[in-house]
């Protein structure tokens, strides 16, 4: 018999809404059994995959570029120039960017200069050419901002007229900022600009280990040639002879600029 409520028509639409809500409820209680890994897969938004790259390329086994450091790409230069470094120099490195290279003479065997001279010794010339090379190098590449050469001596009187140690000093400094800036056996070597390099004489007024305060020194007063007197500060240990030797040195600061992130990526070989 025939409902009377009945249009004659099939009425689709409960039935539609009633499998859109089972299919709703299905995934729900899908996704509430699924274990969290598999929930981070399917949430979280997908990575772009690294490009694959052709063998023999020489880009195998590449790790991505870690995040920039000036310190440590300032110490990556510092440690460059020390390995060229020939056996028996000196390098200390001090803040703000700054590394001193340091040529002490011997007891009894003169590498640097001769006695009351400043010309460089043919042995103190192969010793100083690969710092030479390397900072070429490194200005090349904007890494440096200055060089101070500061030349320094014992305190036995000089004998040669009416010159002192200090102004000896300041000549042998110059002498060596001169070979740095152009080695005349090698002019193909690349220079160094002048307005760069400076040259400081300090005499015997700052022996090695010197402190920069006068409480570890002894005070010393002597004529000054002008009928007046003067102090000087004398290390008590200068007297030795080993330690006379080592005053007697030329010490080569650098001061770099600080590196940038742009210019560390092009000096990447």
């Amino acid at each position: 018999m025939r409902s009377p409520y009945s249009t004659g028509r099939l009425d689709v639409w409960p039935a539609f809404t009633d499998f859109v809500t089972s299919l709703s409820l299905l995934l729900v209680l899908l996704l509430a059994s699924a274990p969290w890994f598999l929930l981070s897969e399917i949430l979280a938004p997908r990575q772009p995959q690294a490009e694959a790259v052709a063998p023999g390329s020489g880009q195998e086994g590449s790790t991505p570029a870690e995040v920039f450091n000036p310190a440590r790409e300032l110490q990556r230069r510092q440690d460059e120039l020390s390995r060229v470094l020939p056996p028996g120099v000196q390098e200390r490195r001090e803040g703000g960017g700054r590394q001193r290279i340091i040529f002490a003479d011997q007891a009894g065997r003169g590498i640097l200069f001769e006695t009351e001279r400043s010309d460089l010794k043919p042995e103190f010339r192969n010793r100083i050419r690969p710092l030479r090379k390397t900072l070429v190098g490194f200005l090349t590449q904007g890494y440096l901002e200055r060089i101070e050469v500061e030349g320094h001596s014992d305190l036995v009187p000089f004998r040669g007229g009416t010159e002192d140690n200090w102004s000896l000093s300041a000549r042998r400094a110059v002498s060596v900022a001169r070979f740095l800036m152009v080695d005349p056996e090698n002019r193909q070597g690349g220079t160094i600009p002048p307005w760069l390099v400076t040259a400081k004489g300090y005499g015997e007024y700052r022996p090695d280990g010197f402190s920069g305060t006068p409480s570890a020194w002894q005070q010393e007063r002597i004529p000054d040639g002008y009928g007046g007197s003067q102090y000087r500060y004398v290390v008590e240990g200068s007297r030795k002879k080993e330690d006379r030797a080592r005053n007697r040195r030329i010490e080569v600061l650098l001061v770099y600029r600080w590196p940038g992130e742009d210019e560390a990526r092009e000096a990447l070989p």
